[in-house]
């Protein structure tokens, strides 16, 4: 069948610290209650994002890799996958503090989960920053194993880290190691195709007549303890399409793009090894490809398959902002 843009049904997750912004600021048709995640393009630990339009209609992103990866992925990304897509796209609502929490990289998962565990490295956009809005992301320099060990124990991991307040537009690698934490956000995450999280700290949630599980023991295992970079990472410009496009960030698993769109039709960055995943921010379009037209506004996302020659056809009003990211091979 003709591969063209696919747009999936959301996988909406309620969290205790999620809120209402995915309904309020991007008009996303959320359940009732604090949801905390969207998942837009996910296939991960049974969890498999459903195609809601056009010939593909109903079936799931799972099936769709078994049935013909390399067409999806691109060949070299395809082998790399394993049989699963290999990043998931989400929007996270943090209304409340997110868990003090920290992923381990593919070797330590295969070490403490066994054969199929996966590391989580992911990146975040910044969508939204509330009054309260604070990102933590890597231990303060005097902080060892027996400090955080103790801090633990004693209810006081927060202070072991380095923090700051975010904007909008920002971008934050968090690498698999890199124990974090934020609050008052509502971001764009990219990431590995994982759920693994060790959590060291819950706010006092663990506390709750239904707490969450701590795991204090293999986070210490887990924990990158070299210095961290910088806070936010600074974009670069690009020459490419005829559009405004800035890298965020890249590493091992993936690459992040914004690109910012204006009214018109443009010409998209189709390549033969490379999928697009792209989250669209504001205004309303179509993204063209294979002979279908798949409808976008703020809050949607979609997957372009590897090698699709496609556009981008805004609709007067506004310019599109993009966030664009695709599977490293």
């Amino acid at each position: 069948m003709q591969p063209y843009p696919l747009r999936f049904e959301p996988i909406y997750k309620p969290k205790p610290w999620g809120g209402r912004r995915m309904a309020e600021v991007l008009g996303k048709p959320i359940p009732e209650g604090p949801i905390g995640e969207s998942w837009e393009v996910a296939d991960c630990g049974g969890d498999s994002t459903r195609v809601s339009a056009g010939p593909r209609a109903g079936q799931g992103l799972h099936e769709l890799v078994q049935e013909d990866a390399a067409a999806l992925l691109g060949a070299t990304a395809a082998e790399r996958a394993g049989g699963l897509f290999p990043l998931i796209l989400k929007f996270l609502d943090v209304k409340e503090p997110l868990s003090i929490q920290v992923h381990p990289n593919d070797a330590a998962a295969l070490r403490l989960e066994g054969p199929g565990a996966r590391g989580k490295t992911e990146a975040w956009s910044v969508v939204a920053a509330g009054p309260e809005a604070r990102v933590y992301r890597g231990l303060r320099g005097d902080v060892d194993r027996g400090a955080l060990a103790a801090a633990a124990r004693e209810g006081r991991v927060a202070a072991c880290l380095r923090s700051f307040r975010p904007a909008v537009g920002d971008t934050i690698f968090v690498g698999a190691g890199t124990v974090h934490s934020a609050a008052d956000v509502l971001l764009v995450e990219v990431q590995q195709s994982s759920d693994l999280t060790y959590r060291l700290h819950d706010w006092g949630r663990e506390a709750a007549s239904a707490p969450r599980e701590l795991h204090v023991a293999k986070a210490l295992e887990v924990i990158d303890w070299s210095p961290p970079f910088l806070d936010k990472v600074p974009s670069t410009h690009m020459a490419g399409p005829p559009f405004a496009r800035r890298r965020l960030c890249g590493g091992a698993h993936f690459v992040l793009e914004r690109w910012e769109v204006s009214p018109g039709r443009h010409v998209g960055p189709a390549e033969a090894d490379r999928c697009w995943l792209l989250a669209f921010l504001g205004a309303r379009g179509a993204v063209e490809g294979g002979g279908e037209a798949t409808p976008f506004e703020g809050g949607a996302t979609v997957l372009v398959p590897a090698g699709l020659p496609f556009h981008i056809a805004v609709e007067p009003g506004a310019d599109a902002t993009v966030i664009a990211s695709f599977p490293r091979v």
